[in-house]
């Protein structure tokens, strides 16, 4: 590669389209060119003869030539290279690298390029002392979206990193770029391919539709929406399917095959299906009635082993039916609330009318007038007495030797619950036996009421 040192009319120079640098202002330069009309231009800039047109290419120093620009120098001290278009394109590489470190974008800007204008990768390979699967890596990260663009410009994101979220198609980029962390972005690619695994699924599992059907299986291996057809992309799936990179064709492939197989045990007039839960039990009454075939519905479940798929399936039901019932039991909840409203208003009805009974009638004195027989306590009146009445600590001794008097004692609590309407109803029931004339006031509705109630 011969090169020769000469003074270029300013004219004559055209900054090269390939520069990764991108367009320089005057703003940019206005130090650099203030230093240049001060002592002059200290360094050479690079140019190529075009092939174009007349005149020449600047291949390196495109912010000096702007200054001088800038500068209004005439002419401009130009180091010139007899080269091919190619080693031109190796020149402004490798100088920008030299000088401020070409970013991985910049880069693949300039491969980009030089794709477009007709040289092979390999070529750009043997020229840029790199491997072939290295440059289409590099190429793909002009299929960056956006979002990641933005963000690389503000977190130093190494190239391995940008290099793997190219490979990836850009919703898959988007929507993991709006999970992943700083930290993780500048942890570089071992840590952000865990994110992009979750965003994707695996066609090599032993648990999906392509470990289990052919046709799928030979479908999918056609695709070219996946890991494995795209080795220079994805190194780690040689002789693999890898992962589908289109969620929705994956999701609506196992939507169909699951159907199919669900086909294949369950009859066709059984329209009405419902897939279980892995953690629902099949045999659940919930979910079926009577499991004989020809019932409107069939509940399934779909257990995957690794060399087997089965469908398990109970007929039942159908949700029309199950709706009807609901309806039903909805109706027969409203009523019996209704009716337990009712029975609570009887209830306090007859709790009021034993209240008046007991504020003028003492119940002890009743009780004990229940007790005696001829004159003399009953011993056996007097042990209904003590069991019915559930007096705590009661001496029957006491009772015997003292009579009406400590009854009155005894039945003091009782005496002020009955007055106070704190009584249950099975309560006051179980002291009607000792105490006659307490439910005399009652009507037979607020009898049955009672009964009814009792816990409350």
């Amino acid at each position: 590669m011969k090169t020769t040192e000469r003074m270029i009319s300013v004219g004559e120079l055209t900054p090269c389209p390939w520069n990764p640098r991108g367009e320089i202002t005057p703003e940019s330069v206005a130090d650099l060119t203030a230093s240049i009309k001060a002592r002059g231009l200290l360094q050479n800039i690079g140019v190529w003869k075009r092939p174009d047109a007349d005149g020449y290419y600047v291949i390196f120093g495109n912010r000096r030539f702007v200054a001088c620009v800038n500068a209004m120098m005439p002419e401009i001290r130009c180091r010139v290279f007899e080269c091919s278009e190619v080693e031109a394109h190796e020149i402004t590489r490798i100088e920008n690298e030299a000088r401020l470190g070409v970013s991985p974008i910049e880069d693949a800007k300039l491969i980009g390029k030089m794709l477009d204008m007709g040289y092979s990768g390999k070529e750009i390979a043997a020229h840029f002392a790199i491997s072939e699967a290295c440059v289409t890596r590099r190429r793909k990260l002009l299929d960056l979206s956006p979002a990641w663009i933005g963000r690389a410009a503000e977190v130093e994101i190494p190239a391995d990193a940008l290099e793997g979220v190219s490979a990836y198609p850009v919703q898959i980029q988007d929507r993991v770029l709006s999970r992943v962390t700083n930290w993780a972005l500048r942890e570089g690619w071992s840590c952000l391919r865990s994110y992009f695994y979750q965003a994707t699924q695996d066609l090599d599992s032993g648990y999906d539709f392509a470990a289990f059907d052919s046709e799928l299986l030979e479908r999918c291996r056609k695709c070219p929406k996946r890991t494995g057809a795209q080795p220079d992309l994805f190194g780690d799936v040689a002789g693999k399917l890898g992962r589908c990179l289109d969620g929705k064709c994956f999701k609506a492939t196992k939507a169909a095959w699951r159907k199919k197989i669900i086909d294949d045990v369950v009859p066709p007039e059984v329209t009405e299906r419902y897939e279980l839960g892995p953690y629902d039990n099949i045999n659940d009454k919930c979910y079926t009635d009577k499991p004989k075939r020809g019932k409107p519905a069939a509940y399934y479940k779909i257990e995957i082993r690794r060399d087997k798929v089965t469908v398990r399936v109970r007929y039942g039901a159908g949700k029309a039916e199950k709706k009807a019932a609901e309806k039903m039991r909805e109706a027969k909840e409203r009523e019996e609330e209704e009716r337990q409203r009712a029975r609570e208003k009887l209830v306090a009805s007859a709790k009021a009318k034993v209240a008046a009974w007991a504020n003028k009638t003492d119940p002890g004195a009743v009780a004990v007038s229940w007790a005696m027989t001829n004159g003399a306590v009953d011993p056996w009146r007097l042990l209904v007495v003590y069991i019915e009445s559930r007096i705590g600590n009661l001496d029957l001794k006491k009772l015997v030797a003292q009579g009406a008097k400590y009854f009155i004692t005894a039945f003091w609590d009782i005496n002020q619950a009955l007055r106070n309407k704190e009584m249950w109803a099975s309560d006051i029931l179980r002291l009607s036996s000792i105490m006659p004339g307490m439910l005399d006031d009652l009507t037979n509705e607020e009898r049955k009421a009672l009964e009814e109630q009792e816990y409350y």
